[in-house]
């Protein structure tokens, strides 16, 4: 059976400025979401559910991973290296004071909460919307 065309998902990998995720992707070590601020960015992931946590848990180089961004969550911007979210687009407020952060995010990562895992190294490139994992040393 042929994949179905999603118009609304081109459309938006249009608005985005990149590809849309493909569901073919066989690389494990590959998460593809849609870049909302530009910029790369490399180090330990951090998956929090709350605010809360985030300000007890997040340290300075960490690579935020929750399902979505408040306004609460705008204060502990300057201590993440980068940030992943399953939701939020290119005009969410995560994505648009991001950008005011020179912050490199990537929305639309969809079940990123239960993939990554604290303590385990990344490498953002939200230019291409995409998430590499990768060994502490690479």
């Amino acid at each position: 059976m042929a994949a179905q065309d999603n118009a609304l998902a081109r459309a938006y990998g249009k608005m985005a400025g990149g590809a849309v995720p493909s569901a073919g992707d066989t690389d494990e070590r590959v998460l593809r979401g849609f870049g909302v601020s530009s910029g790369k960015a490399k180090g330990p992931v951090k998956v929090v559910t709350n605010v809360e946590e985030a300000a007890e848990q997040l340290y300075p180089g960490d690579v935020l991973v929750t399902e979505m961004i408040t306004s609460f969550w705008i204060p502990l911007f300057p201590r993440i290296a980068g940030m992943i979210t399953m939701r939020g687009g290119m005009l969410s407020h995560g994505a648009v004071v991001a950008r005011e952060h020179g912050l490199p995010a990537i929305s639309g990562v969809e079940g990123v909460t239960s993939v990554l895992q604290d303590g385990q190294w990344v490498e953002l490139d939200a230019d291409a919307g995409e998430i590499r994992i990768c060994d502490k040393g690479e």
